[in-house]
């Protein structure tokens, strides 16, 4: 099983307790062409999610819903981008991530 170690960017969906529920990111170009999109690549791993070039980031990125976890926020060291809760991008970020964790294919 790999996941994700060292430093990397990640998106954080939630705080609560001194916790931060965050979902790993990569902007590797294979990574993010391996992506499920329903317009581009309707075949593609429903559990990478692309979210494309933020403010902030230097790159397209991609998130891994399947690696969403709770990490300590002591552990989050500089915010580089924001993506703002009430827009459609979160929110389809939030219902593609349920859907991953609860009702995986």
């Amino acid at each position: 099983v790999y996941e994700a170690g060292y430093q990397h960017f990640g998106l954080v969906v939630s705080k609560c307790n001194g916790k931060a529920l965050v979902i790993p990111m990569t902007s590797n170009t294979n990574t993010y062409e391996q992506a499920y999109d329903e317009i581009h690549n309707p075949h593609g791993k429903k559990r990478l999610i692309r979210i494309g070039q933020i403010p902030g980031l230097h790159r397209p990125s991609v998130l891994f819903l399947n690696d969403a976890k709770y990490i300590n926020t002591a552990r989050i060291i500089s915010v580089k981008a924001h993506i703002a809760s009430e827009s459609e991008l979160f929110k389809n970020i939030m219902r593609r991530m349920l859907e991953c964790i609860f009702y995986p294919m």
